[in-house]
């Protein structure tokens, strides 16, 4: 029977049971595939470390990257956060402006021939429409720097009157009345019962 070879190496195999020499030249050959096949694996298995290197460099590179990402993420919303707080306190001071703002002013109009000040009067404007003389009584109720503007729109003219503990003074003396119908006259606390009249106004003789 002849001798055969291994499949994979084809390494030289004497058939048992024979007088087949297994020389010298065929063991070193079986012995230098061996080898050869040795060397081959160990340059597979040192492509695949390398292979492996490079895989854990770009996962430590992934890692690196992820970690920024997360610190750009955090960063981020740090700043919302923080704009967050800075719109707070922009609507606080918005809302605190507006409130400061003073109201729109009302017309109120008077057909009586008497009428006190009051405190809601402030900053705001009475129309008079009374054909007869009206009697309007300034009482200490406004704030120094609050006003009241008035308008004779009827035919009786507006006599401004001191309340109890109140000064008036104009440019035309302390007793005085609009001067005539659509006249205007602006009544101005200016201190502490110290009331100014300013306007079309004339002296009550």
């Amino acid at each position: 029977m002849a001798s055969t070879s291994t499949t994979k190496l084809e390494l030289f195999k004497p058939t048992p049971g024979t007088a087949e020499p297994f020389r010298a030249s065929d063991f070193n050959d079986n012995m230098d595939k061996i080898d050869a096949e040795a060397v081959a694996v160990d340059g597979r298995l040192d492509a695949v470390e390398a292979d492996i290197t490079t895989a854990q460099g770009d996962i430590n590179g992934l890692d690196s990257q992820i970690s920024a990402a997360q610190g750009d993420i955090t960063a981020i919303e740090n700043d919302i956060t923080s704009l967050d707080g800075r719109l707070d306190t922009a609507e606080s001071e918005i809302d605190a402006l507006q409130a400061a703002l003073p109201a729109a002013a009302t017309v109120s109009t008077v057909s009586t021939t008497t009428r006190a000040l009051l405190n809601t009067d402030a900053n705001n404007f009475i129309r008079f429409t009374s054909a007869d003389p009206v009697t309007f009584t300034i009482n200490d109720t406004f704030s120094a720097a609050q006003y009241v503007n008035c308008v004779q729109d009827g035919a009786g003219k507006i006599s401004f009157v001191a309340g109890a503990g109140v000064t008036l003074q104009s440019p035309s003396g302390a007793t005085v009345r609009t001067s005539a119908q659509y006249a205007w006259a602006s009544v101005i606390k200016i201190a502490a019962g110290e009331y100014r009249i300013v306007g079309n106004i004339e002296v009550i003789a």
